[in-house]
């Protein structure tokens, strides 16, 4: 029964249109939903639909449908509160929970709660690793193009974090101007946004997490940050450019 409930207030069954009228569909959009009925006080007070993605959590277990609060944390959603979600504080969601079928390309991401999958948006050399357009250019050669229009978000984290890390680092081209350092707000939703394309989340559903000490800690955020540009491909080809550097200063330097 691991994985987050969900109550929309007033209705009696869920459909498609529900969940994007209240900012659901990115969430749960194309799942199959176990759904049950409030018929008194639910989380926000009245009745209504409560629902959950199905057939099986990691667990092996099918979702269980109730509204049980004494053995369940909720929170309102945010911006006008349309809808409430929430867990079985015995058995909180983990990310095999909430795992999509088809992630992204990966490193993880050890954290008390799990492991996270972050998907790489950038290699820092190459310029983007997320699906993008291809065509022909004049000279009949393939082109890069503009990263598909829903992975367009991801790409524009992976270049911010990027950006800031040459500066961070000293890294900068002459007379670049540095990116303004990414504070804990926008490094939160910055990682939330990223393991969307991953997991069934949302920064609601990390901040759930989070205030109940189930999400990444500082530390596992830094380190999740830093894998949308491919930081270990960084630290590998930094290695080995120190490496040949201190290999061609040996061999200049005269035997005695």
């Amino acid at each position: 029964m691991a994985g987050f409930l969900y109550f929309i207030p007033g209705l009696k069954g869920v459909a498609d249109d529900d969940l994007r009228r209240v900012g659901l569909w990115p969430v749960l959009g194309g799942a199959s939903l176990a759904v049950g009925e409030v018929t008194g006080a639910g989380p926000s007070g009245g009745p209504g639909a409560l629902f959950a993605p199905e057939p099986v959590h990691a667990d092996g277990k099918a979702a269980v449908v109730a509204y049980q609060p004494d053995d369940q944390a909720w929170a309102i959603a945010p911006k006008g509160g349309q809808y409430c979600l929430g867990f079985w504080t015995a058995k909180p969601p983990r990310p095999d929970d909430l795992a999509r079928p088809a992630p992204l390309d990966s490193y993880m991401v050890p954290s008390p709660a799990g492991d996270w999958c972050v998907p790489v948006a950038r290699h820092f050399d190459r310029g983007t690793a997320l699906p993008h357009h291809v065509y022909l250019g004049d000279d009949g050669k393939a082109v890069e193009g503009e990263v598909l229009e829903r992975f367009a978000a991801l790409s524009a984290h992976g270049d911010r974090v990027w950006d800031g890390f040459r500066a961070q680092e000293g890294l900068l081209d002459e007379g670049e101007a540095p990116a303004p350092p990414i504070d804990a707000t926008e490094a939160f939703t910055i990682v939330a946004e990223a393991l969307a394309f991953n997991y069934r989340v949302s920064v609601v559903e990390a901040n759930l997490l989070a205030r109940h000490g189930r999400w990444l800690p500082s530390d596992a955020l830094t380190a999740a940050l830093r894998c949308l540009f491919d930081l270990p491909g960084w630290l590998a080809a930094e290695q080995a450019r120190k490496a040949a550097a201190e290999k061609k200063a040996r061999a200049g330097t005269p035997s005695g």
